[in-house]
């Protein structure tokens, strides 16, 4: 397949590495280009002007100059498109499919925005005080994210979602794995959280076998985020 479209990602997004195993399992040839979050690259007017005009990643440029962010909706698009596999986007499923995007619904606002919150307090929130100073932008802006208890969201993997199947929509695994399993080790890997494995047995079992289905290409794109658990020791970068 020929390249046709641009992605621009960060490895430390997990929305990023979600897109960027789904595309590994499916052989999407694209154009990969890094953007350095933690350097402010997206805080820039140009990336703005010519990337996105969120100053976020993940967003794709169409080989037409049509442009997408976020994650769900580059996931629908491409899917629409046929890039993916019918068994990776179920089209001719509408059931299944619907089911998918319930829970990625539900993991926007709930398992994502409280995993989200830890890695945002201990990394993010010193490194945008240092971009926006450096990009002229103000300090004092209200923080998108306090810490919320991801116990809650937990709870409800383990006791509604994986209630009866062993994947969250069945007995296979989904883009619903990808998504979820990237947001749980932004926190694990990075040891900014530890996994209660005995309260929740099911979530290990579950993450664990979706580790060993996506590996290789799961642990090649968490090896940064590995690297900076082990470096870093679950510690903010900025701690003295």
């Amino acid at each position: 397949m020929a390249k046709s479209f641009k992605i621009f990602y960060d490895h430390f997004s997990p929305l990023s590495r979600s897109l960027l195993i789904l595309f590994e399992r499916n052989n999407v040839e694209c154009e990969k280009i890094s953007v350095a979050l933690r350097k402010g690259e997206h805080l820039s007017e140009e990336f703005g002007d010519k990337i996105n005009r969120f100053h976020k990643v993940p967003v794709i440029h169409d080989s037409d100059g049509f442009r997408l962010a976020e994650s769900i909706a580059i996931f629908h698009y491409l899917g629409r498109r046929g890039i993916f596999e019918e068994r990776w986007y179920p089209k001719n499923d509408i059931k299944k499919l619907s089911q998918i995007d319930e829970f990625m619904q539900w993991h926007h606002n709930s398992l994502a925005f409280s995993a989200a919150s830890i890695f945002y307090n201990a990394w993010i929130k010193p490194i945008r005080e240092i971009n926006m100073l450096e990009h002229g932008m103000m300090r004092n802006v209200r923080d998108p994210l306090n810490y919320v208890d991801i116990d809650n969201s937990l709870d409800l993997l383990e006791n509604t979602w994986l209630k009866e199947n062993k994947f969250i929509v069945g007995e296979e695994p989904t883009f619903a794995e990808i998504l979820a399993s990237c947001t749980l080790m932004q926190v694990i890997g990075l040891r900014l959280f530890r996994l209660d494995e005995q309260k929740y047995q099911k979530v290990t079992k579950w993450l664990n076998a979706t580790k060993s289905y996506f590996n290789p290409e799961f642990d090649e794109l968490h090896k940064y985020i590995y690297k900076y658990g082990e470096k870093f020791n679950g510690k903010s970068p900025f701690e003295n």
